[in-house]
Formats: structure tokens, C-alpha cells, sequence
């Protein structure tokens, strides 16, 4: 937790650098329009790639693979929140992710990545042909 604070600090304050130099070149009402800007395309990205992200909940549900094609959708939905969060270096960061050649960089770490929560979230026990899930349940006792 002390170190998702400290990560959360140091954006903040490369934030706030960042508004202070754009600020330096750029008016206020202009530094406004690139956010409003930003946060529609952001808002628009989320919106059409939404079905991916719930077709990746659901290869990681059915335990498959992630394949490179809903990775790739999965970037683009990431692209999308990144442009709608406020901030000079998250825009840019959710503008890069829109070109396709830095997706390509990228998918191999996202596929791996999704590979991991399904094998560390999901146990899989396999009985002959089966292959069965187990699921994390607990008993609830009404009083």
C-alpha cells in the first residue's frame, strides 16, 4: 500500500510539473480545450472497445488464452481511460497507445500478463478429461 502511495505521490507531482511547463507556452482556456479534447476521444475509445474488455473478462473466466487480437482491443480500452484521466502525461501516454506500431510493443507483455492472472487467480485441477475450476467460497451463516 506505501508503495502504490508513493507511486500515486510521484505522479502527482510529474503531473503538476508537466501543467507548469505546458503552462508556460499555453494559456489556460487552450491547456483546458487539449483536456476537454482529450476526454472526449478517451470517452468515445472506452465506448467502442467496451465489448473487448468484456470478451477478455470472459477468455480469463473460461480460462483460454489471451489472445493477441483481444490484447490488442484491451490496449485501445486502456488507451481510452488513460486520455480521460486528467493530466498532460497521461494523455500522452493514451495518445501513444492509439498508434498501432506501440500496441505491437506492447502486446506481448499484456498476453503475458493475462496468462499470469489466469494461472495464479484460477487454479486448475484436471480429473481424467475434465478440467474444473476451483472456485473461492465461503459459508454463510444467517443469525
Amino acid at each position: 500500500m506505501k508503495k502504490l502511495l508513493g507511486y500515486w505521490c510521484l505522479y502527482v507531482i510529474a503531473e503538476i510539473g508537466a501543467y507548469m511547463v505546458v503552462g508556460h507556452y499555453l494559456s489556460f482556456g487552450r491547456i483546458f480545450l487539449l483536456e476537454l479534447i482529450s476526454t472526449a476521444i478517451g470517452v468515445v475509445v472506452i465506448i467502442i472497445q467496451w465489448q473487448s474488455l468484456r470478451l477478455f473478462i470472459t477468455q480469463v473466466q473460461k480460462l483460454d488464452g489471451v489472445s493477441t487480437k483481444i490484447a490488442d482491443k484491451l490496449a485501445l480500452f486502456i488507451a481510452g481511460i488513460l486520455l480521460v484521466v486528467p493530466g498532460f502525461i497521461t494523455t500522452i501516454i493514451g495518445l501513444l497507445l492509439l498508434l498501432p506500431f506501440v500496441r505491437k510493443l506492447i502486446l506481448p507483455m499484456i498476453t503475458a500478463k493475462g496468462s499470469n492472472v489466469i494461472q495464479t487467480k484460477f487454479k486448475v485441477t484436471t480429473f481424467g478429461q475434465q478440467t474444473t475450476r476451483k472456485e473461492k467460497t465461503f459459508d454463510y451463516e444467517e443469525k
